[in-house]
């Protein structure tokens, strides 16, 4: 019997390291708690350009204590029959969002009390996304601004705290609405043969990754991970960004280059709040992606080549695509804050972009958070 003891309690101090390795930090997506108190003091102090970020968000209609939720719908979608509720659902997510994130910078129980409504009309009634050409990226970028929601509220006001905070049943909907709804679109995209350009693939990915974390599934997390660095898609890091930063989609024009770069920073991000640095993945592709986009937009000359993408389809794209040149989207804080800030590195197109754009204010739609200049 006494071998037999000290045998279990071999093989437990044996496996518990294991699974402590294997467990995610919490709140952890885009957020970790250092990073909310860091966004609370910088509020608190004033300190620009965040503050003006936040005066931005505060103003916001999405951002009130008292929305009105448009939603909730049974189906979501961005085209098709359903492609109606694509700017309501938006507006809807994006508002459990800010009001989580004004929760924490200002402590008002209201703004938690909104985001909660959002989250747990959404858990009940959302039943599909039905399988329309654009429901990779309705469940990659709606579903990852949703995600980020509902970590903040999940591990920052508990029932145990507060009388309507989260509790064991929200946990057990919320779960369930991203596993059972929205994974199985990201799932069938990355079973697919590529067929999109690349911010398809990658706005599933961070999607992919950010569902790993909140629903502690390890599988799912490693998996975005590997596609990242080795999916056979437009939208993994060496098919979709160049050793000379030019992007996939430099040919077609710049609005869906920053969303796919950015896409790259939000998924760096979300992997580096677990301990896991992507944003230093092909000796720190994403920036050069970055000082790419920021160089050719400030309107100075960049190399171009004629880019042979995964598919085949978007080969034909032998110019540098101009349409949208110059409208800077509200994604460049998140790179220079981690490759300069962070890292001590230099990004002086990226600068010269932000002196133009600062403070940062919201994402377009749900591609991105924005806001950066605070986040």
């Amino acid at each position: 019997m006494r071998l037999r003891k000290i045998w279990l309690l071999c093989n437990l101090v044996c496996i518990i390291p294991g699974a402590f390795a294997q467990q995610f930090i919490h709140p952890g997506v885009l957020h970790s708690e250092k990073s909310l108190e860091r966004i609370k003091r910088l509020v608190d102090q004033k300190a620009q350009p965040a503050y003006g970020s936040y005066e931005i968000l505060a103003k916001l209609p999405e951002a009130r204590a008292d929305y009105q939720m448009k939603g909730p719908f049974e189906i979501i979608s961005r085209d098709g029959k359903y492609g109606y509720n694509k700017g309501p659902s938006e507006r809807d997510f994006n508002s459990a969002y800010y009001n989580a994130l004004l929760w924490k910078i200002t402590g008002k129980k209201a703004h938690a009390d909104k985001s909660m409504e959002i989250i747990r009309a959404y858990a009940r009634t959302v039943r599909q996304i039905p399988p329309t050409n654009d429901a990779p990226l309705c469940a990659g970028l709606q579903g990852f601004i949703l995600v980020n929601a509902a970590e903040i509220m999940r591990y920052t006001y508990m029932e145990t705290h507060y009388p309507n905070g989260w509790s064991e049943q929200d946990t057990e909907c919320v779960e369930a609405m991203f596993r059972k709804v929205f994974q199985p679109v990201l799932s069938k995209f990355f079973q697919t043969a590529p067929y999109t350009n690349g911010n398809w693939g990658i706005a599933v990915a961070k999607a992919q990754l950010s569902f790993g974390v909140f629903l502690n599934d390890r599988k799912l997390y490693d998996d975005a991970i590997d596609f990242f660095y080795h999916g056979k898609d437009n939208g993994s890091l060496p098919n979709y960004i160049a050793e000379s930063g030019q992007s996939q989609e430099a040919g077609r024009d710049q609005q869906h280059v920053m969303l796919g770069v950015s896409c790259f920073a939000d998924m760096a991000e979300v992997a580096w709040t677990q301990g896991d640095d992507l944003y230093g993945a092909l000796d720190n592709r994403i920036m050069k992606g970055y000082e790419y986009i920021a160089k050719s937009n400030l309107g100075y000359d960049v190399p171009f080549v004629k880019w042979k993408d995964i598919t085949g389809k978007y080969s034909h794209l032998s110019t540098f695509g101009k349409e949208g040149m110059g409208r800077f989207r509200s994604v460049f804080e998140i790179a220079y804050n981690h490759y300069v800030l962070r890292k001590g590195l230099e990004m002086p197109y990226t600068k010269i972009v932000l002196g133009l754009v600062r403070p940062e204010g919201p994402g377009f739609t749900c591609d991105n958070t924005g806001l950066g200049s605070l986040l």
